[in-house]
């Protein structure tokens, strides 16, 4: 959870950089899942 609210701070940022971390997110949750 702490990783998607650092996405979510750095999209605020650069919205690239939010969409790059947001699918490494995805992945991980996939993962977890």
């Amino acid at each position: 959870m702490a990783e998607m609210l650092i996405s979510i701070d750095s999209g605020s940022e650069d919205e690239r950089s939010s969409t790059s971390s947001i699918k490494i997110v995805d992945l991980s949750y996939d993962t977890t899942s």
